[in-house]
């Protein structure tokens, strides 16, 4: 299961108005439901709401407080998704991989970083309030300099901070070959999953031969249709839609294709399993 980490540089700087910590909270907030959305159900902080400062003399846990009657299922969310510390007690050995790290900014300054630094560890990414030098970015891959005896080198570590980062290329490509990802698998056996009848054309047989195979994959629902035949595309995943992936029979001399159905409940998801496919049924 894949575990989030907070960023606590993006708490920085703190907001002014209360105008703005019931935006950075609602954008904060949606993040965190699309990421629920795809079984990404915990974030780790190294310690309570009462150290994730909003405004001046306002805490996260005060404004949880303070907004229950009126706010409550964004409340319920950020404490049910709520997981601490960094690192547990047998787990904290791992800290000291490196004796130094820091924050490379696009500004190329320097700064002290815990949340950035463990995400990176534990191989997943951070998350964060759209604020300060992670507002509004379109490269959620941030570069840490690792320091360890008189050897220092650099690492990318990906940090989200509202939902649209979901669709950035970079991170898909992350998440699509992360092995922690939980993705449902169908429940039909191979015999009631339904079949397509092809049509009488020239790759008929092609496209029933890799329907049998592909069935028996566990994150796929069904054959749909086959799609238009394409000889000089190589790549075997074609389009990733919402729970459907067409797919190029790239090994077929005229280069035919069908269209799959999938258990996919997010697009993220489906890009798992059209990676899943694609290292399990092309790259043998």
């Amino acid at each position: 299961m894949i575990e989030a980490y907070f960023n606590e540089l993006s708490m920085e700087p703190l907001c002014s108005t209360n105008d703005e910590v019931e935006l950075r909270i609602q954008t904060f907030a949606t993040l965190l439901k699309e990421l629920n959305k795809n079984n990404i159900k915990t974030v780790r902080y190294e310690n309570s709401f009462s150290d994730i400062k909003l405004k001046q003399n306002l805490t996260l846990h005060d404004y949880c407080l303070s907004s229950y009657n009126y706010n409550r299922d964004i409340v319920n969310l950020l404490y049910s998704t709520m997981k601490r510390p960094y690192l547990s007690e047998e787990q904290d050995r791992d800290f000291y991989t490196y004796d130094d790290v820091k924050f490379v900014s696009a500004q190329n300054t320097e700064h002290n970083c815990i949340g950035l630094y463990i995400a990176k560890l534990k191989n997943t990414f951070a998350i964060g309030f759209n604020a300060g030098l992670f507002k509004d970015k379109l490269d959620v891959s941030y570069t840490l300099k690792l320091k360890k005896a008189d050897k220092i080198k650099t690492d990318n570590v990906f940090c989200l901070t509202k939902i649209s980062n979901l669709d950035n290329p970079d991170f898909i490509n992350f998440i699509a070959k992360h092995p922690d990802l939980t993705v449902q698998k169908s429940d039909l056996p191979f015999h009631e999953k339904k079949r397509k009848k092809f049509p009488k054309h020239h790759g008929m047989k092609e496209c029933s031969d890799f329907q049998e195979k592909i069935l028996r994959c566990d994150y796929v629902i069904q054959v749909l249709n086959s799609i238009d035949f394409n000889s000089a595309e190589h790549e075997c995943i074609h389009k990733v839609y919402e729970d459907k992936i067409e797919i190029r029979l790239v090994d077929t001399p005229k280069g035919y294709g069908v269209c799959i159905q999938t258990t996919a409940k997010t697009k993220l998801q489906n890009y798992w399993i059209a990676n899943y496919i694609q290292k399990n049924y092309f790259d043998k």
